[in-house]
């Protein structure tokens, strides 16, 4: 993922995951690890955003994620389970 140009910060938890691993973690203006997303206050950033005519269209609206698969899929979480229930009857534990 591209930097920003100017200014940035990081919020969340990816600073303390992945430290110094985390490209221009050294750039950003603050780290933020304990600053998670919630409703409220990304309301009043998009409400000052759209004060100073920061709009976009919405279809050309998306956040910047540094790791968009945080879940598996049923069948990602049914293969997992099999394979490591294969690997404990392999290794004549129970299951």
């Amino acid at each position: 993922m591209p930097l920003p140009a100017g200014d940035f910060w990081v919020a969340g938890n990816a600073a303390t995951v992945f430290g110094e691993r985390l490209a221009g973690l050294a750039r950003a203006a603050r780290v933020l690890p304990e600053a998670m997303p919630h409703a409220r206050p990304m309301l009043a950033i998009a409400l000052r955003a759209l004060a100073r005519g920061e709009a976009i269209d919405a279809a050309d609206a998306m956040p910047i994620y540094l790791r968009d698969k945080v879940a598996q899929t049923i069948e990602e979480r049914q293969a997992a389970a099999a394979a490591k229930a294969a690997a404990q009857a392999a290794a004549g534990g129970a299951p």
